[in-house]
């Protein structure tokens, strides 16, 4: 090749690196919330993403990308985590899990009614008729392959359901093979006794997962009860905290988590945020939200406005912008900050989700782009299949998934595994 051919291609390859982008997407101009919860750390901020990953965050009004989502006057903040779901087997149907997308959620834990560690005799016939699914899975790697292969929009890890280990013969061996396989731990779906508890515990603590139960069980109503499977678990989440009653139980039980704590178990609760009975007063779930570590489960499946049950929770459709609404911006029972704190980097932190639930370079680009001034859950008792207000973008690793026209019906959702990055 002559040397002047030669120049003239090296000239148009610099040429076209010059001009290629610095990113796959910018969210630019936004009010950057990032999770942590600390006001020096809430700024106006762009942020670039390539790939599933935020690769940089700051003035970027120089740099260049493809996609561009303009978030001027708004929140931008980490994907929010459903501690709390029951989604396993709606999104096997529909993977998009719109009520809980539309809501800001990004990840999701199955609680109590997780069908990944199902079996034959354990597996609920009714709800796979209901939503049209055939178990044909086997363990926890097989459901997540399949969950896969028919995709979702929403990130997904399991408990363990008690329920399940007793129906497996050696009900520790099952816990420990299931927490190995990347269950983030024990849920408490039968009630356990106090000697069960103990027992699961142990397990629980050598694997270093988590103890999920009831705010009824013993571990909610008793210190000695307490004291036995605090130092075996180690990390206790008690949920349906606006569940106690108006009698100063509540408080009670605040400060013998806080004790807890001192003795190094880690101890924190969920609530979803709607009174505990129609018509009800939501005095107990205010209380429970000044203690520190609460975090918000939805304790519901994901669903449409057409396909959502008679009886759905509300909660299902708004509790994250009833939160981040309601409660935060109008009635100022907590500060946004620490509002979105509780829903990203604290739930991270207690399931050990690594690289989520805050913005932060190389960390997965999981984001909510939200109007402060008009995010609101429209979910009622009498009505709950309302979408909420004001969420105007979902970002998943790194893919929009919601925008203000509707769902872009992306499923870059990936399943998240106990103590390891996934993707």
């Amino acid at each position: 090749m002559r040397p002047t051919i030669i120049a003239g291609v090296l000239s148009l390859a610099a040429a076209a690196c010059s001009t290629a982008p610095d990113f796959d997407l910018i969210v630019r101009g936004g009010t950057l919330h990032d999770g942590t919860g600390e006001a020096a750390n809430v700024r106006r901020a762009d942020v670039g993403i390539k790939g599933d990953r935020i690769v940089a965050i700051g003035d970027l009004s120089a740099r260049s990308a493809p996609d561009v989502i303009d978030a001027t006057g708004k929140i931008v903040s980490p994907g929010f985590i459903d501690v709390q779901s029951r989604s396993g087997v709606a999104l096997l149907a529909d993977g998009n899990g719109e009520s809980h997308l539309r809501q800001g959620i990004t990840s999701e834990i199955l609680g109590g009614s997780s069908p990944a560690l199902w079996t034959a005799a354990t597996a609920d016939t009714a709800t796979l008729q209901r939503y049209g699914v055939t178990f044909d899975w086997s363990g926890l790697n097989g459901y997540f392959t399949k969950l896969e292969s028919r995709g979702t929009a929403i990130n997904v890890g399991t408990m363990v359901p008690l329920s399940i280990a007793h129906a497996a013969g050696d009900r520790s061996v099952f816990i420990d093979a299931a927490i190995r396989d990347g269950a983030f731990g024990v849920v408490d779906d039968v009630d356990a006794d106090l000697q069960e508890l103990t027992a699961v515990a142990a397990v629980v603590g050598r694997d270093e997962g988590l103890l999920m139960t009831k705010v009824e069980s013993p571990l909610g109503s008793s210190d000695e009860a307490l004291q036995m499977v605090g130092p075996q678990a180690h990390r206790i989440v008690l949920t349906g905290l606006s569940r106690m009653p108006p009698d100063g139980s509540l408080f009670q039980l605040v400060r013998r988590m806080v004790s807890a704590g001192q003795r190094n178990v880690f101890m924190s609760g969920t609530l979803t945020p709607y009174p505990a009975a129609p018509g009800g007063a939501d005095t107990v779930l205010r209380d429970a939200l000044k203690f520190g570590s609460v975090m918000i489960g939805t304790d519901t499946s994901a669903a449409t406005t057409g396909t959502a049950p008679p009886g759905t929770h509300p909660g299902g459709f708004g509790a994250f912008p009833r939160l981040l609404g309601t409660l935060a911006r109008d009635d100022r029972v907590i500060e946004l900050r620490d509002a979105i704190r509780r829903n990203t980097s604290m739930a991270a932190s207690v399931f050990q989700i690594p690289q989520r639930g805050i913005i932060r370079e190389t960390y997965f680009a999981d984001l909510v782009v939200f109007d402060e001034r008009a995010i609101a859950g429209r979910a009622t008792f009498e009505k709950p299949n309302q979408y909420p207000a004001g969420i105007e973008y979902v970002i998943v690793n790194g893919v929009v998934t919601l925008t203000p026209k509707g769902l872009t019906g992306s499923r870059p959702g990936s399943r998240l595994v106990h103590g390891a990055a996934t993707r």
